[in-house]
């Protein structure tokens, strides 16, 4: 059986075949999309199993090779893993797709759950309110520093961005047509901002109203439609976990700040999974999230 290596990219992948004593009887550039990855794949004449990089697109390509008559393995490599083990300077698209063929080989890969496309499909339905929402507190942010900028006291009301609350800040004194105008798109924008999530929210209710297992969350005192989807969303298959600590620990036990890690200018996080499996048990494991503006995005 062949193993291979892939390094793919969008427009230029990297391939590399290694018999089954583990030498090197294949190594070439495939320029194309995708599809033509997957064309050249399925020109191998003996049965193969393959290994690339976890990154955008990673579900397409797992499901279309994955149908391959002769594919027997598709495996997907943890990205941040693979760094810990690809210490070496000399990095290019060949050297990177020997080294994932040899760790497949010696069954080293650092490998990543690939869930159903619907279910990709929903979590990427679950960020992408996030990121509404977080785009509607820096309207509303906005609006705020806008007004207390020239001074007006807040509104008196319980809700500022009622209804009411919206009438109040348009009627408000503004010293000049520009900064009326930027009230007037911001007001605008937080009105469109809102009739998105809507729409996003109703879909996802539509969603948790089919699946069993966020119906049974919410029957969890305290335990709402939001924290269910995404428990339920991002376990996908309970079965890949070996015990209920796994489980804890992919989600993490404790987070604490880490200072500014990156050099970015926000501060980030660190999360502690002390029951992280990798070679040994229980080994543990500590993820540092990076701060952004108005949010925690990336791992």
């Amino acid at each position: 059986m062949f193993t291979v290596g892939l390094d793919v990219h969008f427009d230029k992948s990297s391939l590399c075949v290694l018999d089954a004593n583990g030498k090197v009887v294949r190594e070439q550039q495939v320029r194309g999309h995708w599809d033509q990855v997957v064309q050249e794949l399925g020109k191998l004449k003996e049965p193969f199993r393959i290994c690339y990089e976890a990154s955008i697109g990673y579900g397409y390509l797992f499901e279309n090779i994955g149908k391959l008559p002769r594919a027997r393995q598709v495996l997907v490599a943890h990205p941040g893993d693979l760094r810990m083990i690809f210490k070496a300077k000399k990095k290019n698209d060949r050297v990177d797709a020997r080294k994932l063929a040899t760790i497949l080989y010696l069954d080293q890969v650092p490998q990543v759950h690939v869930p159903r496309q619907e279910v990709r499909s929903w979590r990427a339905m679950i960020q992408w309110r996030r990121k509404l929402v977080a785009s509607r507190a820096s309207i509303k942010n906005q609006l705020r520093a806008l007004l207390k900028t020239f001074g007006i006291a807040p509104w008196k009301g319980k809700k500022l961005w009622s209804r009411p609350g919206i009438a109040w800040m348009q009627e408000q004194a503004l010293p000049t047509i520009s900064d009326q105008l930027r009230r007037e798109m911001l007001i605008e924008e937080l009105k469109e901002a809102g009739r998105r999530i809507k729409l996003v929210e109703e879909k996802l209710g539509e969603i948790a109203e089919q699946h069993p297992g966020v119906k049974l969350l919410m029957t969890i005192p305290g335990v709402g439609q939001r924290t269910a989807e995404a428990f339920v969303a991002y376990v996908d298959d309970p079965a890949r976990f070996g015990n209920i600590r796994q489980a804890g620990a992919y989600f993490g036990y404790s987070v604490g700040t880490a200072g500014d890690v990156n050099g970015d200018g926000y501060d980030d996080w660190i999360v502690g999974a002390p029951n992280y499996d990798h070679g040994q048990t229980d080994e543990g494991r500590a993820v540092v999230l990076y701060g952004r503006p108005a949010m925690i995005l990336s791992a």
